[in-house]
């Protein structure tokens, strides 16, 4: 059995700060890394999402309806599309060994419409880490 952790969503625009942030998201982000860091033999995957937003098309709006349309946020190459320092922090040391990237061209609500690095769907990649529906699987995110 092949435990695994999905971090979600951890980026600057959805902490204290950033253009849709959650109150107490960098105290989530803190949580977190310290979860990993303590526990990081209880997981043998760690990957984490990012929404990444390289042209949303109508997912971008002056005028949100916070349910299809939403103000601009995690833009492609922008300080608020970066993971947060403690969660960047863990990827730079390789104890978030995979990212997946989403939205880059249409709103994405679900980590599992994230692709990795080589375009492979979340779900594709934690059977290739064998993870299995038996394994144990916590998700720990910010909501957004």
């Amino acid at each position: 059995m092949r435990n695994a952790l999905l971090v979600i969503d951890i980026q600057n625009d959805f902490v204290e700060g950033g253009s849709l942030a959650v109150v107490g998201g960098r105290e989530v982000a803190s949580k977190v890394s310290r979860h990993i860091r303590h526990f990081k033999s209880e997981y043998q995957f760690v990957c984490a999402t990012r929404d990444y937003h390289e042209d949303p098309g109508d997912h971008f709006s002056d005028h949100p309806d916070f349910h299809n349309s939403w103000p601009p946020h995690c833009v492609a190459g922008t300080p608020g599309a970066g993971f947060c320092p403690p969660i960047q922090n863990l990827v730079r040391e390789k104890l978030i060994s995979t990212v997946l990237t989403k939205g880059q061209h249409a709103a994405a609500y679900s980590g599992f419409e994230a692709l990795d690095p080589r375009g492979h769907p979340m779900f594709d990649v934690l059977k290739e880490a064998r993870a299995s529906g038996d394994s144990a699987l916590k998700k720990i995110d910010v909501p957004t």
